[in-house]
């Protein structure tokens, strides 16, 4: 298939990043713990009030996380941003 096997550097470049940040995304399994984090807590006895609270709380963070990162994504550009999010 060319989509995996593209003939310029360029596209096998970019099919390798893109590769590489899925991998990355598995690998971190972020989107796991979020979606057990209220059966985590709810086992370790955390009110469910609570657990609710946390969780809507990670949502809005995360939300206001991408805001930012789109608006600044405008200004410094893909590289900067991606290096950035590497380094930690």
């Amino acid at each position: 298939s060319t989509v995996l096997r593209p003939k310029t550097r360029g596209a096998r470049r970019a099919v390798l990043a893109g590769v590489g940040l899925a991998a990355a995304q598995q690998s971190l399994a972020e989107e796991a713990l979020l979606f057990y984090q209220p059966r985590i807590l709810l086992d370790m006895g955390e009110p469910r009030r609570r657990v609710y609270g946390a969780l809507v709380a990670m949502g809005v963070l995360k939300t206001g996380c991408i805001v930012i990162a789109a608006y600044r994504l405008d200004r410094l550009g893909r590289r900067p941003m991606l290096l950035g999010s590497v380094a930690g």
